[in-house]
Formats: structure tokens, sequence, C-alpha cells
């Protein structure tokens, strides 16, 4: 066997249209709704951005991880793939939480995504504001 290293030409990398969201955690609690903090992610249109954290341990381990993927921006709209996965302590064990969805936003408009389980509800809610 031979080992030859040859050059690769490969097209520019494009950067989309830069886009900024404005990340609210709020913990859910049945009818009590708590703000914890908000944050602003920083991406590109085409680069996902993810907010992410780790709570608690052993039986009380809580893991969240929200990712958002601007995929299109249209004049005064921008296109968003967001994904929820993660895991939230229950009475029987941990509950496993996953979903995606598809947010097509004006510019400020805030879209709510949330990651609760169980009745009445306990896990956490995320305010997504998009500024482009």
């Amino acid at each position: 066997a031979e080992q030859v290293a040859r050059a690769v030409v490969r097209a520019l990398a494009e950067i989309g249209a830069p886009v900024r969201f404005t990340v609210a955690v709020l913990r859910v609690d049945g009818d009590r709704v708590v703000p914890l903090e908000t944050n602003d992610l920083h991406t590109f249109v085409g680069q996902p951005v993810e907010y992410s954290f780790r709570r608690g341990e052993g039986d009380g381990l809580e893991t969240v991880r929200l990712n958002l993927n601007p995929i299109a921006v249209t004049g005064e709209l921008v296109t968003i793939d967001a994904e929820i996965e993660g895991a939230l302590p229950g009475a029987n064990g941990a509950i496993l939480v996953s979903h995606s969805t598809r947010i097509v936003a004006s510019r400020k408009a805030t879209s709510v995504l949330a990651a609760t389980a169980g009745t009445p509800p306990a896990g956490y809610r995320f305010q997504v504001t998009p500024d482009f």
C-alpha cells in the first residue's frame, strides 16, 4: 500500500446573514412560571446555535438542550428549525423530552417552546425572539 497526499480545491464557505436570538428561560411548575435568565445567541443563516444546561444529580438530574437553526431570511420573516431534547425527573425515573418544530417569525416576534412533562406540567419554557 502506498499513501499519497493530494490537494483538493473546494468552494469557499458562504456565510449567511447574521441572526440574533434573545432566549428567555422560564421554570414551569404547574401554574407557576418563574423567569430564570435571558441570553443573546448570535449566529448566521444556515448555522445552528445551541443553549443547554445540566442541573441537579441522581434522580433529580435535569438536562435540556435547545437548538435553533435559522434556515432562511425572506424580507421581514425568518424561518427557524427548532429542536428541544432533554431529560426531566419524574416519579418513576427520568422522562425524556424530544420534539422539533419549524417556526416562521417576523423580526422581534416571540415564539414559545416548552420542555415540560407531567400533569400539571413541570419543566422549562423558552421564549425565543429573533432579530436579523
